[in-house]
């Protein structure tokens, strides 16, 4: 298992939050140089970082119902292990 320090999570976290802030100001701007109107260029402001939080959101609920569910498959197994130690240890 690959095991990441903490403070390198936390700079990954924060680096991905600054440039989600970078990359909506520059749409923003690219919007309205393009489109002339401020309530066309808020649309895609607006639906962009939706669409990235719910794209998240699908990839973490399926991570946790697949481990949920590996855990929950492996739990026999180790029920099944369990009674075979006690079976072998030493009386």
């Amino acid at each position: 298992m690959l095991r990441v320090p903490p403070d390198q999570i936390d700079r990954a976290v924060r680096n991905l939050g600054e440039k989600l802030v970078e990359e909506f100001i520059v749409v923003a701007l690219v919007c309205l140089a393009f489109l002339f109107h401020l309530r066309s260029s808020f649309v895609a402001i607006i639906a962009l970082p939706i669409g990235v939080l719910v794209a998240f959101i699908v990839i973490y609920t399926s991570w946790t119902m697949y481990a949920s569910w590996q855990a929950a498959r492996r739990q026999p197994d180790i029920q099944v292990e369990a009674q075979a130690q006690l079976s072998e240890a030493p009386r």
